[in-house]
Formats: structure tokens, sequence, C-alpha cells
């Protein structure tokens, strides 16, 4: 069984060369990977021209956003499954991919594998278990995991579609309510999969509450849509009075090492 995984990255060489040395040091050995770099002009191409051996297709490019390459790396896959891994995170460790196969081996009927995230915010020194199974009530709450923690089929693509561009950063949360909604076969694993960076792009207001209109109705889209504005009100304050690492450290005391 072959595993394609797709880095979709656009300046990103701060962080590019420990998520490529993640995926090379993975003990699993068919994997496909491929890079989908957005014109950056900051060292990202120079770093991937230096593993271009160990990368099976890249390609530098303007493009119209992260789904929009995302869905260029999906037409290149080749692998049964598919991954996607963030250019500024990676892999909790070497092992990642072969647990995740083994899954699939013995649950042939299964479309999705998802375990759990390894948050990382470096500059308050924290990492804590970022965990969310999907059903309905976390999609109508909101309360999902990043997309690293997913190991899709490929054949779910072909059978629902590819990500739909006109999402600017909830094209993954659509996602996952058109896989639940459609009745895509999905398993929980209790096993961190990524060290996931706190920042990158954001889930957008409007989008999720589009996304909830849309397949689970106008009543649960409105009460989203105003306890995220509250949310993010209470979110400003806290960061305007420098309340931050004190609430994330009260919140996550037990550190995931």
């Amino acid at each position: 069984m072959t595993l394609t995984i797709i880095t979709v990255c656009y300046n990103s060489g701060k962080y590019l060369e420990r998520c490529f040395k993640s995926i090379f040091n993975q003990t699993y050995p068919n994997i496909e990977y491929i890079v989908i770099d957005g014109g950056s002009t900051d060292g990202t191409v120079d770093l991937i021209n230096k593993y271009q051996d160990k990368i099976t297709y890249w390609i530098s490019e303007p493009d119209k956003g992260i789904y929009d390459a995302m869905n260029k790396g999906l037409l290149k896959a080749n692998g049964e499954i598919v991954h996607f891994l963030n250019a500024d995170d990676y892999f909790f460790d070497n092992n990642v991919i072969r647990d995740v196969i083994k899954v699939f081996e013995k649950n042939p009927k299964v479309e999705l594998v998802y375990g759990y995230v390894t948050k990382t915010i470096e500059e308050l020194n924290i990492k804590f278990k970022l965990k969310s199974s999907i059903n309905k009530k976390n999609l109508i709450k909101h309360n999902i995991l990043p997309q690293q923690a997913f190991f899709y089929k490929k054949d779910v693509f072909k059978k629902l579609g590819n990500f739909d561009t006109s999402y600017k950063g909830s094209g993954d949360y659509e996602y996952l309510c058109r896989m639940y909604t459609n009745g895509v076969e999905m398993k929980e694993i209790d096993r961190s999969i990524v060290y996931f960076r706190k920042g990158g792009v954001s889930s957008r207001i409007s989008e999720g509450y589009k996304a909830l209109r849309k397949y689970f109705g106008l009543k649960y889209s409105i009460w989203f849509y105003f306890r995220s504005r509250v949310e993010l009100a209470l979110k400003f304050l806290i960061n305007k009075f420098g309340f931050t690492k004190y609430l994330y450290k009260i919140k996550y005391s037990k550190k995931l090492k």
C-alpha cells in the first residue's frame, strides 16, 4: 500500500527542512512525496532542490490559495492513501506512517483514519494534546482537528470531489462536513500524528457559517456565527492584556512531552 504525502507551502524556509526530515525518517518504505510551492522567494525552493532526490514531484508557481494548491497535489497523487503535512508541522515520531497503514490494512472498509495532534506554542514552550472525535456535535461546535491529523483513502476524493477553492481557510472543515454527511467510514486511533505549530491559515467565521448552513441547517450556522463573534472578542481582550501565556498554562498544565 502506497501513501502519498502532500506538502503545500509558500515562503516556508524557516520550518520546511524539519518537515522534510520527519518524512524522510519514516520507517514505512512506500511513500510518494509531493511538494506544491506557491512561488516562494525566501529560499524555500533552494531547500526543495537540496532534497529533490527524495521528492517524487514538486512545482513552484503561483496558485489561487491553499485549497487550489492541495487540489494540484491530489491530481499528481498515485498512492491509495493521501495525507497533507504542512511545511511548519512535522510527524510525531518515525513510526507514524507504519502504524496508520496497519490500521487501514486491518480495516479495509475504513476510508479515513485520524489520530490526535500535539500542538506546540514554541514562543511559550508549551506542548499539549489536541484531540476531537469526528461527530455531529463536534462539527456543529467547530471543535475539529487540523487536517494534518487525517489520512484519506484516495477513492474518497474520486467519490466526493476535491476541496472547494471558494474557501480561503476552512476548506478542510467543509470537507469534513461533506464526508460525515455522505457516510464516509472513519476510524479514530489513540495516537499523536504530528506536532502542530500554532499559527498558519485560520478558519474564518463567515466560512464556518457557510459550511454549517450547507450541511446542517440555518439554525446551527446562526448559533455558530454569534458564538464565534463572542469568542473573538474574548481572545482580543486576553491578548491585549497579556493573559495568553497564563491561560494556556492553567488550561494545559499537563504538558505532553
